[in-house]
């Protein structure tokens, strides 16, 4: 206690030199824990990053052109990295990498780009955030973090919870998402004791239905019908099951609402409870049972139905989304509505999803052949128009994804002359990137503007998705590295066992470690491809990241065979440095944000319907023959090839024909290029 209170008082005194000093003290005590004053500290990486890496920013800070009490922020912080360690203490990799993150940030903090490094390392942003929590840019980064993705600040509220801003963040947070809050509501996490000492009246209230109804409880869904006394606490965790048709309905009421509190939480109900009526829809094309398909949902109303296909986007099928797309303009039209009143209903709640799957599955005309001249041009404007959106970038994927399979003429058109006129309006200079890069990908469909197209895109050049190097595919340390999780479910034995059957033949060898296995190349081109047994993929899974990670081996592959709830465990693998990412599940189409966050470079290939093992092994097999054979992959030309291969199999041939590969999706293609720009701009 002492020695913590002297450390006090000279920190409150520290100016620059002194903070300095401090600095180089606390690297003297470290480098002699082991009683040798040789630099070193629990490895080489390690030494490099507490020597030379904390010299290095301090050199650094020394130089910048900084307001003194930014740097003296950042200093203490520095310091107090470093007076924790002992001789018990050791450098994660994610701390080794924080401080040389933290060097990159320093550059562009004096040249006032902070926005630009969010906004292009928002992962790698968090990992420095022990460092600069103090500053006025952080609090800005937390503060839009806390908006867009609520879940991952609360994950790191500990990382800035000591910051004069931090309670009102938390109340932001719990307003947006109070179910994914809950878990952390106990006696030991700093967060519960900011929210118990909150004046906060929704904070209050939070904590009150909590306290009444459990961690279970659903009822924080229901938080605004709460507040609007529409049901008391107690009505609300009667009704708040997932099962509950009550419950669904309320969510539906709740989510075409403006400004809801935990709206969040309401997403995420709905779509948990749209997924599960879809699956029932799925599973029986499955059975082939085709008259009995769509009738759950007959009793629902247009607007429920709408809700039932914009939440279930990752999982349902092309043939689901016909049959409930007819269901849905059939219930219109009982219903003496119109398809743009319907919208209007909804209060345009997630429109840009239904018209891109509209789009996608060739049904935008059937929707828009109902509505007025005036009413087409204005919903289409409206898609197209991204300057109130809280998350402009996300909507921008939508939009983008939409462009690809975009034929309708008028339609074409009216997005063609809205892209450039909010481009002209946009005064952000984000947004104007946004509209620029939108440009880029459409500029090929341009028929009217096609000159002012080319001048205001002429700068911006796409990073290429279609073709990965022998190098890239090798990586840092040379060793091709792929990651195959499997996971228990229906159908995970079987195709763990059709893809174990690949690899036995003379060119691989097949090593058994109990929970996973792991195939390696005969031939001179270094492969390892690990895979774990479905019935461990827990353990399993555990037990190969130990593996990779004892190895210090990049992840080059990392793919995905399970259902769509399971892809979040799988995508824990990602790297920086991953290079194909492959979702061979249900609607592992509408992952790419998420993927690309971790792997900025890395190529998609997905499926918008069902994965299967018939097209998902061979698929596999003919990657690792590339890899195997030293040669680069062009994915034109590798899916041309590959589809050869399914002209005999008309079950392959028709899920074959749902997998989208890298060069055409546009949405990876468009946050690409926009990280890109940010980068090198």
């Amino acid at each position: 206690m002492k020695c913590f209170l002297v450390h006090i008082f000279l920190l409150l005194g520290f100016h620059s030199a002194f903070t300095q000093s401090y600095i180089d003290f606390q690297q003297n005590r470290i480098d002699q824990l082991d009683g040798i004053e040789n630099w070193q500290f629990n490895g080489e990486e390690s030494a490099s990053v507490l020597f030379e890496q904390v010299d290095k920013l301090q050199l650094l800070l020394a130089q910048l052109n900084l307001e003194s009490h930014t740097k003296e922020k950042i200093r203490l912080s520095i310091y107090f990295h470093l007076v924790n360690f002992n001789e018990h203490s050791s450098l994660d990799a994610r701390e080794i990498k924080s401080f040389y993150i933290l060097e990159k940030y320093l550059q562009q903090l004096e040249d006032k780009r902070t926005n630009v490094f969010f906004r292009s390392n928002p992962i790698l942003s968090y990992t420095i955030l022990p460092f600069i929590y103090a500053t006025p840019e952080a609090l800005e980064f937390v503060e839009n973090e806390a908006i867009l993705k609520p879940h991952v600040v609360l994950n790191n509220y500990k990382t800035f919870s000591s910051a004069s801003y931090a309670p009102a963040i938390l109340s932001k947070l719990i307003e947006k998402d109070p179910i994914a809050a809950k878990q952390y509501f106990s006696g030991l996490h700093v967060l519960y004791s900011h929210l118990k000492s909150s004046s906060n009246k929704t904070d209050s209230l939070v904590l009150a239905i909590y306290q009444h109804t459990g961690s279970s409880s659903n009822a924080l869904c229901l938080l605004q019908a709460i507040v609007n006394e529409e049901l008391t606490i107690q009505e609300a965790n009667n009704i708040a099951k997932l099962g509950s048709e009550q419950f669904f309905t309320k969510l539906v009421e709740l989510a075409s609402s403006d400004s809801i509190l935990a709206r969040n939480s309401v997403d995420n109900a709905l779509k948990t409870s749209a997924i599960k009526k879809i699956r029932l829809i799925n599973s029986l094309y499955e059975n082939h049972d085709d008259k009995h398909r769509f009738e759950s949902l007959a009793p629902y109303s247009s607007q429920q139905i709408y809700h039932i296909i914009v939440y279930s986007e990752e999982e349902i099928f092309t043939s689901s989304f016909n049959g409930v797309f007819n269901l849905l303009l059939a219930k219109i039209k009982q219903e003496g509505k119109t398809n743009y009143g319907l919208l209007e209903e909804v209060n345009f709640n997630q429109f840009r999803t239904f018209l891109k799957m509209c789009i996608s599955y060739g049904k935008l005309e059937y929707f828009l052949d109902q509505m007025s001249i005036e009413q087409r041009e204005e919903l289409i404007s409206k898609f197209a128009y991204l300057d109130c959106e809280k998350d402009a970038l996300r909507e921008a994927v939508s939009l983008a994804d939409a462009l690809g399979s975009l034929n309708d003429s008028l339609s074409l058109i009216r997005l063609e002359e809205n892209l450039l006129q909010n481009y002209k309006e946009a005064g952000d200079p984000n947004l104007r990137l946004i509209y620029t890069l939108l440009m880029k990908l459409f500029q090929d469909k341009a028929v009217h503007n096609q000159e002012a197209y080319q001048t205001i895109t002429s700068l911006i050049t796409l990073p290429s998705i279609n073709e990965i190097s022998r190098a890239e595919l090798l990586g840092r340390d040379n060793l091709h590295t792929q990651i195959h999780c499997f996971y228990d479910d229906e159908d995970g034995i079987t195709s763990f066992q059709t893809f174990l059957s690949l690899w036995r033949n003379k060119d691989w060898k097949i090593k058994d470690f109990g929970e996973f296995i792991v195939i390696t190349s005969v031939n001179s081109t270094p492969i390892q491809i690990l895979a774990n047994k479905p019935q461990h993929d827990f353990e399993g899974q555990k037990l190969m990241n130990q593996f990779v990670d004892a190895m210090h081996a990049d992840i080059e592959v990392l793919v995905h065979r399970g259902h769509s709830f399971y892809v979040s465990r799988t995508i824990r693998f990602l790297r920086e440095e991953t290079k194909v990412v492959l979702l061979g599940s249900c609607g592992g189409y509408h992952q790419v944000t998420d993927i690309l966050t971790k792997s900025p470079s890395a190529h998609i290939i997905s499926t918008k319907q069902i994965g299967t093992f018939t097209v998902n092994n061979p698929l596999i097999y003919k990657l690792a023959q590339n890899v195997d054979a030293g040669q680069p992959i062009k994915w034109d030309e590798f899916w041309l090839n590959l589809s050869k291969k399914f002209t005999k199999n008309s079950y392959a041939h028709d899920k074959f024909a749902e997998y989208v590969p890298p060069h055409q999706n546009l949405g990876a293609a468009f946050i690409q290029a926009y990280r890109s720009y940010l980068d090198n701009d």
